[in-house]
């Protein structure tokens, strides 16, 4: 595939957290999504000409906006992903201080051993930190830490099983950094690298 019919055919990584932020916040300003992102608002009106081409977003009195084209391609790249949910976390989860993406991802728990691997990719991609937690015979467990999150971080399994619908054999990615929409990003990233 030549580098043009590619850079058409596919969108980044931070265009996909676009069309995710869009999706959750609604509609906004390029100088607001600029911002979220930790961007240069030359890229970012860059990436809303490239994606207001290929339909998935659309100009309005208030910025932009997914299309429904849009949110086809959001519920496309997480299904790709197998993401069940998002959840976007205030400081503090799991005694960390920064806010944290939070993936639940459907059936892939045997697919990491201890998360290492994960946790460099994550870092590689500009998270400060990433802890893997699998749901394995009703328990909540972060391999090679904790068998079953139980006792002190109880607090922090509750916010899990309150939000998600887990079934046996998933896997929940905790993705930290100083910047939300860059843990996504790295999230992202991560669950592309994670066989089915």
């Amino acid at each position: 595939m030549t580098r043009k019919l590619r850079s058409k055919a596919m969108l980044s990584l931070t265009e996909e957290a676009v069309l995710i932020i869009l999706q959750r916040l609604g509609s906004m300003g390029r100088i607001t999504l600029s911002r979220i992102l930790d961007l240069p608002e030359g890229i970012v009106r860059g990436m809303i000409h490239r994606m207001s081409s290929s339909k998935l977003l659309e100009a309005t009195g208030r910025g932009v906006r997914l299309t429904e084209k849009g949110y086809e391609e959001v519920a496309k790249l997480l299904g790709r992903r197998s993401i069940e949910d998002i959840i976007i976390q205030e400081p503090g989860f799991l005694g960390l201080n920064m806010p944290s993406v939070i993936l639940h991802i459907h059936g892939r728990a045997g697919s990491i051993s201890l998360g290492l691997e994960e946790r460099d990719r994550a870092i590689a991609t500009g998270a400060k930190a990433l802890v893997a937690i699998k749901y394995v015979g009703g328990c909540l467990e972060i391999p090679g830490v904790v068998e079953d999150m139980k006792g002190e971080n109880e607090p922090y399994a509750n916010i899990l099983r309150k939000r998600f619908k887990l079934s046996d054999g998933d896997l929940i990615l905790a993705v930290f950094s100083d910047n939300v929409w860059k843990a996504l990003i790295a999230a992202l990233h991560v669950a592309d690298n994670i066989p089915a």
